[in-house]
This record gives C-alpha cells, structure tokens and sequence, in this order.
C-alpha cells in the first residue's frame, strides 16, 4: 500500500555481473613442410687402389666419369636420408628418416640420437636446412673400392616456445656389391645450440 503523497521510489534492477570466459592461448600449430633439400658436393677426392706399385709398375689411373657416378650415387643416398630427417613431416627425427640408410633397430639409441631421432611431443618444424659434403672415392681402374662421404647438415629446430640452431656432422662409406652403393660404416653427432641446449640436455 502506498500512501497519498508519496513519491513511488523506483527499483533499480541490481545488474548480473557478466560471465567471464577464460581465453585459451591458441595450440601451437606444425610449420608447412619445406623444399626438398640437394646435398651440395663441396669436394671429391679420387684415390687408386690398384696393386701394380707394388710390381714396380706406375698405378692404372681411377676412371674419373666412374668415379663420378659412385660419388652421385652415394650422394643420392645421403639426400634422401637429409630429406627424411629434416624435411619431410611423416618421417622427420624419426627411425624412419634412419630407415633411409640402414634398419634402426640395428642401432643403439646413442647412434640413433647421433642421426637426429628426437621422440619429442613439442617438435613443431625444422627451416633453414642445408648440407654439404666432401667425397673420398677408392677404386681400382674402374671397380670401386669404397665411397666415403664426410657430410654436414644445418637447420633451425622449432620446439613449441623454443627455436635453436641444430648441427649434424657425419660419415658414412659404401661400398659395390652388385645393387649400387650398399652402407658398410656409418657415423653421425647432431648437436643442438642456443636455447635447445638446455631444453635437450
């Protein structure tokens, strides 16, 4: 009941605080995968392995244009191991990329870290690759003896919140035993820089 005279007092409606909705940070995506990447041959040394110094004749001198198919074909095969390894999504840093060159389960750990397998849930990409090798051939006339590749690979590693450069060096010899260049000796270190070092340590 209101009485006469009185002012109506008017009900001011107490406002509904708004509900907040948490943000969430958006989930780090895959970089793209990059171009293929060719190994550069930087040098080749030619070396004979001909047994005729030792009858007192001058050595037969290794076929050049033989040589050079060797040092292809076993270029090729670093290339394709280069590729996986650092390139291609489905077999980067994985035993897949080592699949390339030989049976990863041949391999201990320690060797198969030393090709660049990383079993990380962060790895977003790797950019920036590139490779160099030397090339050290031993033949006899035209029969090879061995082609050993002594090979360096760059890239920049990109975790989820931490990028670093990466650095692998390695060496891996082949040899013909009738199906082109088969592996017979195989080396390799990957180092990680900058922030990585501590993040992989």
């Amino acid at each position: 009941m209101i009485a006469d005279g009185e002012a109506l007092a008017k009900v001011t409606p107490t406002p509904t605080p708004e509900e907040v909705v948490p943000t969430t940070p958006p989930v780090p995506q895959p970089l793209p995968q990059g171009p293929s990447v060719q190994v550069r041959v930087d040098g080749v040394q030619l070396a004979s392995t001909s047994s005729d110094g030792i009858f007192g004749a001058a050595p037969a001198p290794v076929d050049p244009a033989v040589a050079g198919q060797w040092v292809t074909a076993a270029s090729d095969r670093l290339r394709d191991f280069v590729n996986a390894m650092w390139v291609n999504t489905d077999t980067m840093l994985s035993d897949a990329a080592v699949a390339t060159l030989l049976d990863p389960a041949s391999l201990p750990p320690e060797a198969r870290q030393g090709l660049g397998v990383l079993d990380r849930p962060d790895v977003l990409g790797v950019t920036d690759v590139a490779a160099a090798t030397t090339v050290q051939v031993q033949m006899d006339t035209t029969r090879l003896g061995t082609v050993t590749l002594f090979w360096s690979t760059s890239a920049t590693l990109v975790l989820t919140g931490v990028t670093g450069p990466v650095t692998q060096t390695g060496v891996a010899s082949f040899v013909e035993r009738g199906a082109g260049p088969e592996l017979v000796a195989l080396e390799a270190d990957t180092t990680y820089g900058g922030d990585l070092q501590v993040v992989l340590s």
